[in-house]
């Protein structure tokens, strides 16, 4: 169906974009950029990591990797979603990023109980 690179860039970034879904609600809002930015600029792979870079993968997952343009961009009349929240709603519905990948996010812990609290998600200092 859809590969996806579970140790790529990119994945990491889907991975943070789905993590408040995963985590608690399924309404819970999606990520900003910036958000994302610093949920991952602790790990190695995105220690120079910026809203460009992270927008970049962001668009490379809309563009070339997800459907989301013929699946879920237009909606209501054709109002259009953001990237970020078609992405995390096609991954979810397609169980392309389950909660086993948050253990990719830098401070997770397995053992942890999941819960609707973003106060609970470990960003980098």
């Amino acid at each position: 169906m859809f590969k996806l690179d579970t140790t790529s860039k990119y994945f990491a970034v889907l991975a943070a974009l789905c993590e408040p879904r995963l985590r608690g609600s399924s309404m819970a809002a999606v990520p900003s950029v910036h958000e994302v930015v610093e949920r991952l600029k602790c790990t190695d792979q995105f220690r120079g990591a910026n809203r460009s870079s992270i927008n970049y993968h962001v668009e490379y997952l809309a563009d070339q990797k997800l459907p989301i343009s013929r699946w879920a961009k237009y909606v209501d009349g054709g109002r259009m979603h953001s990237k970020r929240e078609a992405l995390v709603a096609f991954a979810l519905r397609f169980d392309l990023v389950r909660e086993e990948h948050l253990s990719l996010l830098p401070g997770v812990v397995r053992d942890e109980p999941l819960t609707e609290s973003a106060e609970n998600f470990a960003f980098c200092d």
